[in-house]
């Protein structure tokens, strides 16, 4: 008798934890990190990573960001929806580091990383280059 209702008590909490955790799977996509997009414009990411850190380079990653946004925000949305993770200094508004390279000393020996929008060199911060349909933003590491 009770092996029959510990089957039947088991049966019913196991759906329940497979309707948990589908709600839970389901609602935590990479796609809602897009769905604020009102006004939608199409750009394009590459990351060069220095050999030395063995990570793959990340080549022509197509996603949207709001019409109007820059360098550093649509930068931003990427290591999001990437899940990679992104190092920005506040005060400059400078990238210092992604997926865990991060720039070395302040002089010009150092090396840092640098971006290209369009297969231009940008001589501006990041947050005031901002983004049209169809940009591609480069970023490298280097001198």
């Amino acid at each position: 008798m009770y092996k029959n209702m510990k089957k039947t008590v088991s049966i019913p909490a196991l759906l329940v934890f497979l309707l948990f955790t589908a709600v839970v799977f389901t609602g935590c996509g990479k796609d809602d990190k897009q769905k604020n997009v009102v006004h939608p414009i199409e750009v394009m990411i590459s990351v060069d990573y220095p050999s030395g850190a063995k990570i793959p380079d990340m080549e022509n990653f197509k996603f949207k960001v709001e019409k109007g946004s820059n360098v550093l925000e649509a930068t931003e949305l990427y290591a999001s929806l990437a899940e990679i993770p992104l190092l920005i200094d506040t005060t400059s508004n400078t990238v210092i580091g992604i997926n865990n390279v991060k720039n070395t000393g302040k002089d010009r020996k150092g090396k840092r990383w640098n971006f290209k929008v369009n297969g231009k060199a940008i001589n501006s911060l990041p947050s005031e280059k901002k983004l049209a349909d169809g940009d591609r933003i480069q970023w490298s590491y280097g001198r």
